[in-house]
């Protein structure tokens, strides 16, 4: 089974997450990325994204596609909604991140079906997310010491 992945967002939010998803997992077949910049009328990211789509599914005979979108709500998520919505094989993901894109690259490298991949490169993601912190100097209490 072939499964495509197509990544949209915000000025180059798509470009610099397929070139860092590169830099760890390859150079990636079947992965198509379309940008939305601010002088770029919104019917044309309908039509790059349509695009990219019919080019997977026809020229590249995937199976599946999955849209990898920065933000939930945005213009490039309710246009890739749009652009999904007549197909049974083609699944939206909003809000991602380089860890969650990682982890449905290797889903995909192993045969995992669509359900699967998206199931766990979603818990990928959200356990990629932490609160990281190195405890201040100020905050670390002194070492009881002796009394002269």
């Amino acid at each position: 089974m072939k499964l495509g992945f197509i990544i949209t967002g915000h000025g180059h939010f798509a470009s610099g997450l397929y070139n860092a998803v590169e830099l760890i997992a390859g150079e990636q077949k079947l992965f198509e990325v379309v940008e939305f910049l601010p002088q770029d009328p919104l019917e044309d990211l309908k039509v790059a994204l349509q695009f990219k789509l019919d080019q997977l599914l026809n020229q590249e005979k995937c199976d599946e596609v999955i849209f990898f979108v920065d933000l939930m709500g945005g213009t490039p998520f309710r246009t890739a909604m749009e652009v999904a919505h007549p197909y049974d094989n083609v699944e939206v993901l909003a809000g991602i991140s380089l860890t969650l894109v990682i982890e449905a690259v290797g889903a995909r490298m192993t045969g995992s079906d669509i359900p699967t991949t998206i199931k766990n490169a979603l818990e990928a993601g959200h356990n990629g997310m932490i609160h990281a912190q190195i405890p201040k100097a100020s905050a670390v209490a002194p070492e009881p010491t002796e009394g002269i």
